[in-house]
């Protein structure tokens, strides 16, 4: 019951909760598959094999409270667009939205002092003059 109180106070407030099942209801075992490709399958801290089972009714109830619809994934093509045509006739509309407009420019500092710099480099000498050494009055 808590999953469907919570979609039925969930759609009460304007949303829309669609559910997606995956899996058959006999449950199958979870894959690991290791970076070595082995594979191996997912236990409980006792060690027990975990089988994950597709619980249906409680999606399509989930779905029911939140007006929304229930879709059951399986290998045909059609499942998917299901979901998707549910998801295309629902209202578009903006939850919230903020835009920030305040801007603080901090490089003119940084600019200032660039050409500062590049304006001293230019009137300055690049290499020191020879000092030319005095040979006397006539040479």
């Amino acid at each position: 019951g808590t999953a469907i109180d919570l979609a039925e106070k969930a759609s009460n407030q304007g949303m829309i909760i669609h559910t997606v099942g995956v899996g058959t209801e006999t449950g199958s075992l979870i894959p690991i598959i290791e970076k070595d490709e082995s594979r191996e399958y997912k236990r409980d801290r006792q060690g027990i094999l975990v089988t994950s089972v597709l619980n249906e009714g409680l999606l399509r109830d989930i779905a029911y409270a939140g007006n929304g619809v229930f879709v059951r994934f399986d290998n045909r093509a059609a499942s998917h667009r299901e979901i998707m045509t549910a998801i295309d006739t629902m209202e578009k509309r903006t939850i919230q939205s903020h835009v920030y407009a305040e801007f603080e420019d901090r490089y003119q500092t940084f600019a200032f002092l660039s050409f500062l710099f590049l304006g001293v480099s230019m009137i300055l000498p690049t290499r020191k003059k020879e000092e030319s050494t005095w040979r006397g009055r006539i040479v």
